[in-house]
């Protein structure tokens, strides 16, 4: 079942394709939302299992099924997850969801306005994910993205689907957060491998998709926290937008090497070779958001392939020694891709 929910682009020859290969499109003739498409998706579906998943995700070989055989052979699993690529030649991982609360908002906002919490933040963030990118077997998480998760009919049914509450973004937060609390599982599944080509949906209307986001945050925290978690979601955004977080994020980043505008594929020197080193990419200066580049030695040059995948923008890198337990910072970098 295929949902379009009155796209922007011409879907004509895509919905020819769908139409020829036995799936079901559906027009919804206003964009009704993720919660709205994805809820309206499983009414017209017939199956006993449901895919979820975002039209800018390509699965690699193999991975429906492996996700199909962990969901199948283990008891009390609500959903299961892929592991999630940026680049088809599998070399740059996505971050893993985090869940929200009321103390990440809080540290979060912190993390805006200071050079010392931002480091904090930004680190506690990534020594949650590192076992999840480092996971060769099947691992638990707190929760999955909405934009590729499977799981059976029966328990979409029993706890009643997305909340349609939220215009998009937390839809899928708030329904694994619904599993979770009756007593069910989450599985992210390495072998099975997708590659997300990020956010296509999101460009073709930045600024309504940011307001959205906004909108669903505050739901969220409120559905959660009640009236102080409404509050605290009014104030956390009212202090990032402030001229007080401007000013902090215009500050000089000297400690930031600018390799420039490049072309060709820049090289990363690290200061030491390290027998495993992580490098986080992110177009944000304040890695709030990062993947991961797993490599060792004392260089690391994108290959042919996935510089590829590098489109027209700023990014940062910011390296880390992880060849032993806590990780080691090794230095940030920069540059644009033109």
């Amino acid at each position: 079942v295929v949902v379009d929910n009155a796209s922007p682009l011409d879907q004509g020859a895509w919905k020819k394709e769908a139409l020829a290969l036995g799936a079901r499109w559906i027009d919804m003739g206003w964009n009704s939302g993720y919660a709205c498409g994805v809820n309206r998706a499983a009414r017209e579906s017939t199956g006993d299992l449901l895919l979820v998943t975002n039209p800018d995700v390509k699965f690699l070989p193999g991975s429906l099924g492996r996700l199909i055989q962990v969901l199948e052979s283990r008891p009390r699993v609500g959903a299961v997850g892929p592991t999630t690529w940026w680049n088809p030649g599998r070399t740059i991982l996505f971050p893993p969801n985090i869940p929200p609360s009321l103390k990440d908002a809080l540290f979060q906002t912190l993390a805006h306005l200071s050079g010392a919490a931002n480091r904090a933040y930004s680190m506690a963030r990534t020594r949650l994910a590192l076992p999840v990118w480092r996971a060769r077997e099947v691992v638990e998480v707190e929760t999955l993205s909405g934009g590729c998760a499977l799981f059976s009919r029966k328990v979409w049914d029993e706890t009643g689907g997305f909340d349609e509450r939220f215009p998009l973004y937390f839809e899928d937060t708030d329904w694994f957060r619904r599993l979770r609390a009756s007593g069910y599982s989450l599985l992210q599944v390495p072998g099975a491998d997708v590659v997300h080509f990020f956010n296509r949906s999101g460009i073709t209307d930045g600024e309504a998709a940011l307001s959205r986001y906004w909108t669903s945050r505050r739901r969220f925290l409120e559905k959660y926290y009640g009236l102080p978690g409404r509050l605290a979601a009014d104030w956390t955004k009212a202090l990032i937008f402030s001229s007080w977080a401007e000013r902090f994020r215009a500050r000089p980043m000297d400690f930031i090497r600018d390799l420039g505008r490049v072309a060709d594929p820049p090289s990363i020197r690290l200061p030491r070779p390290c027998a495993s080193f992580l490098l986080e990419l992110t177009q944000d200066p304040g890695f709030f958001m990062a993947g991961a580049i797993f490599g060792k030695g004392d260089r690391w040059t994108p290959s042919p392939e996935t510089w590829e995948a590098f489109g027209p923008s700023r990014y940062f890198l910011r390296g880390l020694d992880v060849s032993g337990g806590e990780p080691r910072y090794l230095g940030t970098w920069s540059f644009e891709r033109v």
